[in-house]
């Protein structure tokens, strides 16, 4: 590299400018101290990507510009490149700056802006009218800059420059992991330099999470790779290097729960959580410990008459793997108490059905959760994985409530893998193997299946494995129901990886699969209003309910193409 350069991978807070102004001051005197010629920050690096509607706010943006005239004072003999906002004649502007000798020698805005997913670019910012110089030669060095989602764009990563300066806020999915670097190698760039933002942000219905990621590219190699665990990194570019971790879904969670811990609810509460012994309750519960520490969490077994003792034992075994303190009780007396009052208001026996009587069960248990959370001065943990919140199968007030769900975007599968790995990670059965299925070729066996207890002898309703991978797709904005269907007709579905459930769950004649289909688009949709009222998801994917995935309530209207897809299934 033709210059000492920094790599100032920041942790950016949304809207905390003093927080996010300071760590860059402190890397900026590091950079110093350590005699480099430049530092590179990410996007975005004052103010975060999710400021929202801050953004209409006239002094959250006269501050922001009064930072750009500190960092630029701090300059001196050191180039310093970052990503901020741009203010003129009433418009905003996503930019970025180049300081150098206590001046800002370079001003480039961001000319393709992005709307999608947890992106609202459109709505706050304006793209720039005129050509806009893209290198600038300092210290005897062609520097070239681009920014975010404009390095996907041939023309503009094509310029002559002995160094390409990529500064990024892109979030973290499961979809883009190895994206950018990808994208990075294919430029085959003498040197290519990317800094991504890392840490948490949120849109106030989805946590976002930033990886990190940042890195040096030479002539299609990365050379120095910096971490991708969601932490910040300050590294002066010397000899070679990578630094890139293993589990990293499950780091991204465990950072998810940390980071918003601490910056949402900086006074310290007790987590509160419902401990059934199920598999859901368990994961969530040993993430949770893995971010805060055992200390703080107060689980709670809310038995009912169908629980087993299998349940209640997962439930008391896993509390003491983590050292979590457990109160066991029954609900029963309050259960009881509400059937009672019901019929005081003049309902019968015969108008309170099994699903009512379930129903009351799950609510007690929020009531009784959010009654222990005030006494404890604390918050709920929401237990729901995706599935669950996908097909509605989650009761509103009671297992629908908490503070975050961090396996809300996870589906059941995804947690089979995550349990395996936390065991992995504590050296010890932290996750009752029992509540994990046995998959052969054929068969799929549990020792203790999936069940809510809420009636005797009681299953969930998901066929996993099938419904996992259905619910995914129809949740894929480039995934129509159609396209499923016409997959189904002309046989590729069943020879897919699929093929193996849909003879596992008896799916191969055509009056199985729409019925199963139709129930599954069924209860998505009636469920819509349960989602527009969840609690805070952790975003894995693209997908992610909330921000990151619109839905309106309202009819469904099967489409002609749909009709004759049917009509043709049917006919198998």
């Amino acid at each position: 590299m033709k210059l000492k350069t920094v790599l100032a991978q920041c942790a950016v807070e949304t809207g905390h400018l003093s927080v996010n102004l300071n760590q860059m001051k402190e890397m900026i005197a590091k950079a110093k101290e350590d005699s480099a010629e430049l530092i590179v920050f990410p996007a975005m690096c004052l103010s975060g990507a999710c400021a929202a509607d801050k953004w209409y706010s006239q002094q959250f943006v006269k501050d922001l510009q009064a930072c750009n005239e500190e960092i630029k004072e701090l300059s001196d003999d050191l180039i310093i490149v970052w990503g901020n906002i741009r203010a003129k004649e009433n418009k905003l502007y996503e930019a970025l700056f180049c300081a150098y000798q206590n001046e800002i020698v370079h001003v480039q805005d961001k000319r393709i802006l992005k709307s999608e997913g947890v992106s609202s670019e459109h709505r706050y910012f304006t793209v720039p009218e005129t050509e806009q110089k893209t290198v600038v030669i300092l210290k005897d060095t062609r520097l070239g800059f681009v920014l975010s989602n404009e390095i996907e764009d041939q023309q503009l990563v094509q310029m002559d420059c002995d160094m390409l300066i990529h500064v990024d806020s892109t979030p973290w999915t499961l979809d883009d992991e190895g994206k950018y670097d990808q994208k990075m190698k294919s430029l085959n760039h003498p040197c290519a330099v990317h800094v991504n933002v890392c840490g948490m942000q949120n849109t106030g219905k989805n946590v976002v999470m930033y990886d990190g990621g940042s890195a040096v590219y030479q002539m299609g190699v990365c050379t120095h790779a910096l971490n991708d665990g969601f932490c910040k990194e300050y590294v002066l570019i010397e000899e070679n290097f990578t630094h890139r971790i293993e589990h990293k879904l499950l780091t991204c969670l465990v950072s998810a729960i940390r980071e918003f811990d601490r910056q949402t609810l900086p006074y310290g509460p007790n987590w509160i959580i419902g401990l059934s012994g199920g598999l859901d309750s368990s994961v969530t519960a040993a993430l949770l410990s893995m971010a805060v520490g055992s200390k703080r969490i107060r689980g709670y077994n809310l038995a009912t008459r169908y629980n087993s003792e299998n349940t209640k034992d997962n439930a008391s075994n896993l509390a003491e793997a983590l050292g979590i303190e457990l109160r066991n009780g029954y609900i029963s007396e309050v259960v009881e108490a509400s059937v009672h009052t019901a019929k005081i208001y003049g309902y019968q026996d015969d108008q309170m059905p099994t699903l009512v009587h379930e129903n009351i069960q799950a609510r007690v248990r929020g009531h009784l959760l959010s009654t222990f959370a005030q006494i404890e001065n604390g918050v709920i943990m929401n237990n729901g994985n995706k599935i669950e919140v996908a097909l509605g199968y989650a009761t509103m007030y009671g297992d629908s409530i908490g503070a975050i769900g961090p396996i809300g975007d996870l589906t059941k599968v995804q947690l089979f893998e995550l349990s395996h790995e936390i065991n992995e990670i504590f050296g010890k059965e932290v996750i009752p193997e029992r509540l994990l299925p046995v998959v052969t070729d054929e068969t799929l066996s549990w020792e203790m299946a999936p069940s809510a207890e809420l009636r005797e002898a009681q299953y969930d309703p998901m066929k996993w494995f099938y419904h996992d991978w259905l619910i995914a797709q129809l949740t894929n904005k480039h995934v129509e129901v159609e396209d499923i269907m016409e997959d189904y007709l002309n046989g590729t579905l069943q020879n897919s990886e699929m093929g193996r459930w849909l003879k596992y769950y008896h799916l191969l004649d055509g009056k199985s699969f729409i019925q199963d289909l139709e129930w599954v688009l069924r209860q998505m949709r009636v469920s819509i209003f349960k989602r527009v009222q969840s609690v805070p998801v952790v975003m894995v994917t693209k997908q992610a309910y909330g921000t990151n995935r619109h839905e309106v309530q309202g009819i469904f209207e099967e489409s002609s193409r749909y009709k004759s897809l049917k009509e043709q299934i049917l006919k198998r």
